[in-house]
């Protein structure tokens, strides 16, 4: 009976180790799509005539400049700070994956297509 028993609990610890892999995956990946931005500006016109366009974002670089705001964010919050990085990358992940407004990535995301929103 207690070989049995073990089984099962071992059986529960490896399910539970799975469903937490998955849900760390899960938060990298939610956290760089909700912090990659739709929507940009680029500059249209030569030297003394330019205006800007607003424009759409390609997948790929949006992946990359969710990535790099992600980044960025991390190293910023551990400059002069008591955190590691690794905190820091943690907090910001997290942050970014709720959508929540103290995420550096989620911040300037919501800049950049506010800036091609008025450009449009």
């Amino acid at each position: 009976m207690n070989a049995a028993k073990g089984s099962s609990n071992s059986y529960a610890i490896k399910k539970k180790d799975e469903l937490e892999r998955v849900a760390k995956s899960n938060l990298l990946v939610n956290a760089i799509i909700n912090s990659g931005p739709r929507e940009d500006s680029t500059r249209i016109g030569r030297a003394s005539t330019v205006r800007r366009q607003a424009v759409d974002v390609s997948p790929l670089r949006r992946v990359n400049q969710a990535i790099w705001l992600l980044c960025t964010g991390a190293r910023e919050a551990a400059f002069r700070n008591i955190k590691t990085i690794a905190e820091c990358l943690a907090d910001e992940l997290m942050n970014a994956a709720k959508g929540s407004s103290n995420s550096y990535a989620i911040k300037k995301k919501d800049e950049l297509e506010r800036v091609a929103k008025s450009n449009r």
